[in-house]
């Protein structure tokens, strides 16, 4: 088991610079030993948009923002999907989340807990 890194980019989802968005769009891009690229966009709560996506095994460093590259092409990706994305502004409270989840090369393993 080890570490896999995700991370998304929080747009402001509230109709002023672009029309909101109800609906939420997921695409497979690509898989390689950079992790697994793929593109989503979901909007959350009242006025977020979240912009995804990213995996990747064996990082373990949750201090990453916007100026990480492998985010930067996330967000590109993304917008050209949909160009208006762009015009979206970025969640100045949280602009970038970070986590990470275990992992094997199994995927997800559930284990009995003891008595």
């Amino acid at each position: 088991m080890h570490a896999l890194r995700g991370g998304i980019i929080r747009l402001k989802n509230d109709g002023i610079n672009i029309p909101k968005f109800n609906e939420s769009f997921v695409i497979q891009r690509d898989h390689n030993d950079k992790g697994n690229q793929f593109i989503f966009i979901v909007p959350r709560g009242e006025d977020t948009l979240i912009l995804g996506g990213i995996t990747e095994p064996h990082e373990y460093d949750t201090n990453v923002g916007l100026d990480y590259k492998p985010y930067q092409e996330m967000y590109e990706n993304n917008c050209n999907l949909i160009p208006m994305l762009r015009n979206a502004k970025i969640d100045e409270r949280e602009p970038v989340r970070v986590g990470l989840r275990p992992y094997t090369t199994k995927n997800v393993q559930l284990y009995r807990q003891k008595d």
